[in-house]
């Protein structure tokens, strides 16, 4: 049994997320080696159990130790001992342990939290609602070392599911209204996981809005098929079930299926304001975050943090963000530390600071968290950004019937465009927010064009960004931004991949088509992913890439004048072969554009028609 009296533990290890050590007064202890984080993260993850020397050499350097590996481990851990206090690790026979009196962990603090089976519903969701929010974003994130990850990765992300899980099954049983909201974000950021899809067509039908649960359990089910090649599952059978028994009309005030983000944001600012509100807005390029953020935020200053120069990301320096915001108040640096300053005078005069184009943690960590009476706004294309007190808001893809219902307004009293012309072109630009709003300037611009003329041009993957310029907002400008601030290796990984006609692809495809080192190219699938122009989606087991439509097109177009023919040529192939491997876990590539490919390329269609030879050979 726990005394009562025993003190605080002086220290707080977090690794559900960016790597954070903070004392008994919560202030941050900085760690900046690596192989010092990855050993109190070893022995965190441990609890209060010895891990041994041979389990550290191997977490430090896997099967590589150099040879005066023990003697390095036992500096580290002296230095660690002198940072922290003599006390901090203990030495017990054959290796290392936290004291536990003077440890906690956010990890075990989440698991306990969703053990704890005790009280009612609403004291269950409360914890439930609290393990979930421990999880600030990739766990062990900034702790650098493959053999951790391998065996304690997979099992914390498994912990992240079961807690929104969790939560969001206690909500929907409690109030199936507010869940859906809620809901719709997680199930963006994890499209593929049937059990958070299926909590949500129970929530809209539990609260009266039986055609969208069907019709999202539609638009699932499809997508399942499309991207992994599988049919639901019984949970997802189950909730379509219900759905379909569900009685009672739907109400009229429930018609919109999403409420507007930038009304959301603000409401979400306003709420926590008082004690200090940070929002990151992710998505990809053209997703419409800075759109969003200035309009739940009229006021509020916004510095970008865009680089000066293409793939030096250095720009994005904390110093140099530090410097914009003082002269963007009017201020000049006085002291030695221009981040201390904006804190200090963000502190005496409370107001919403907002920062774009933000590609690297380093750019807004240093703000964190925001003092009480300010809000921060960051918009990101880091798919799960973390931070103090950092709440993370996904923009999801346009629907078609959010496109639609923009391009009718386009057309004002014209004839309504047809379902299918618009669900062809969402699918075509990918649901890009900036896609559509470009389409229906477009349409505004030439009242002679009709969605189906322009649906035809986009067709063309080679013409499908020329069809989009000229109009506000610039797409190309968006994506070719991204791009600019890719580093070599990871421009040349876009330009390859590209090339590949695949609804999506594994990591043993990439490598082949990459013709590079493992190791290599998951650092640059990972650089794509941030960037946000690939989605990454499965477990570090089974990972899946996708080039979003129109970043693909930009890949293209920019490798049509940067790599040779042969070098492209040469990607196709290997990526064909290794489709094809005995044993490949990978379903050979298909092609998933629309029904009309007669503009491709004879390059396009050769590569399609060799893909499916390819099906026939590998298909049981």
């Amino acid at each position: 049994m726990t005394d009562a009296r025993a003190p605080r533990a002086p220290y707080g290890l977090d690794l559900l997320g960016p790597f954070r050590l903070r004392d008994a007064a919560g202030t941050e202890v900085p760690i900046p080696q690596a192989h010092h984080r990855i050993v109190l993260a070893a022995l965190a993850l441990a609890g209060d159990a010895t891990v041994t020397t041979e389990a550290l050499l191997a977490a430090l350097w896997d099967e590589d130790p150099p040879r005066s590996a023990r003697k390095t481990l036992q500096g580290y851990v002296a230095r660690l001992r002198r940072l922290l206090g003599a006390a901090t690790i203990e030495t017990r026979p054959g290796g290392y342990a936290l004291p536990p009196l003077l440890w906690t962990a956010d990890v075990h603090t989440a698991r306990a939290l969703l053990d704890d089976a005790r009280g009612g519903t609403q004291e269950r969701l409360r914890r439930r609602a609290a393990a979930r929010d421990l999880f600030r974003g990739e766990p062990l994130l900034d702790v650098p070392s493959p053999v951790l990850d391998r065996l304690r990765g997979e099992a914390l992300r498994d912990v992240a599911a079961r807690a929104v899980e969790e939560w969001a099954a206690l909500l929907v049983a409690t109030d199936p209204a507010a869940a859906v909201a809620p809901l719709r974000q997680e199930c963006a950021v994890h499209p593929h996981r049937e059990s958070l899809w299926a909590l949500l067509v129970v929530a809209l039908a539990g609260s009266g809005r039986r055609t969208e649960a069907l019709e999202c359990y539609r638009l699932t089910r499809r997508r399942l098929g499309e991207d992994l090649g599988v049919e639901p599952g019984p949970a997802l059978r189950r909730a379509q079930a219900a759905a379909l028994a569900a009685d009672g009309p739907e109400p009229e005030a429930t018609a919109p299926a999403t409420a507007d983000p930038a009304r959301v944001l603000a409401g979400t600012l306003e709420r926590k304001r008082s004690g200090g509100a940070a929002v990151a807005l992710t998505g990809g390029p053209g997703a419409g975050k800075t759109r969003t953020a200035r309009l739940a935020l009229p006021r509020a200053l916004f510095v970008s943090v865009r680089p000066a120069a293409p793939g030096i990301p250095g720009d994005e320096a904390p110093d140099r963000i530090a410097h914009a915001v003082l002269t963007a108040w009017g201020l000049g640096a006085r002291e030695a530390d221009p981040r201390a300053e904006v804190l200090h005078r963000w502190a005496e005069r409370p107001s919403a600071l907002g920062l774009d184009d933000v590609t690297r943690p380093a750019s807004y960590n240093w703000l964190l968290p925001v003092p009480p009476g300010c809000a921060l706004v960051v918009c990101t294309t880091l798919p799960r950004p973390g931070g103090a007190g950092l709440t993370a808001h996904a923009l999801p893809p346009w629907s078609p019937g959010r496109l639609g219902a923009l391009v009718a307004r386009a057309r004002g009293e014209g004839p309504r465009p047809s379902a299918v012309h618009v669900r062809e072109a969402a699918a075509l630009v990918g649901g890009m927010p900036a896609a559509a709003y470009a389409l229906a300037a477009r349409l505004v611009a030439d009242p002679g064009l009709t969605l189906a003329e322009l649906a035809t041009e986009l067709r063309d993957p080679r013409r499908r960004l020329d069809a989009l310029s000229g109009q506000e907002p610039d797409v190309r400008g968006h994506l070719d931004r991204a791009y600019q601030r890719l580093d070599g290796p990871a421009a040349r990984a876009l330009r390859l991949l590209s090339q590949l006609e695949a609804g999506s692809f594994p990591d043993t495809v990439a490598v082949a088509a990459l013709h590079l080192p493992p190791a290599e190219v998951r650092a640059q699938l990972r650089e794509l992913h941030w960037a946000g122009l690939l989605e990454s989606r499965g477990t570090a087991r089974a990972r899946r890439h996708r080039i979003p439509p129109l970043p693909q097109c930009l890949g293209r177009e920019i490798s049509e004048y940067t790599d040779p023919p042969a070098m492209r040529e040469a990607a196709v192939s290997r990526a064909l072969r290794a489709w094809a491997a005995p044993g490949a876990r990978a379903a050979a590539p298909a092609h998933h554009g629309p029904p009309d490919a007669t503009t491709f390329s004879t390059r396009y269609r050769r590569q399609s028609a060799a893909a499916a030879l390819i099906q026939q050979e590998v298909t049981p």
